[in-house]
């Protein structure tokens, strides 16, 4: 669920010790980029990383996604 005006979608993922978020964000020039974060307990705080691919490279970034999960597949 969308939590502020430029957040237009926004959906969390629990995974065991992890959780992931997945979100879609509108830029300044009305452009849209993805967000994908992780949050990991480390001892008593979290850590948090985070990548953000623009709207104008997701087709690249998809292709690669998708090369690595063929990798993964057949592991």
């Amino acid at each position: 669920m969308a939590s502020n005006e430029n957040e237009l979608f926004s959906e969390k993922v629990p995974a065991g010790r992890r959780t992931y978020y997945i979100n879609v964000n509108k830029a300044k020039d009305g452009g849209k980029y993805l967000v994908i974060a992780e949050s990991q307990a480390a001892g008593g705080n979290y850590k948090r990383g985070s990548v953000m691919v623009f709207s104008e490279h997701l087709p690249t970034f998809i292709k690669g996604l998708k090369n690595a999960l063929g990798v993964m597949k057949n592991v």
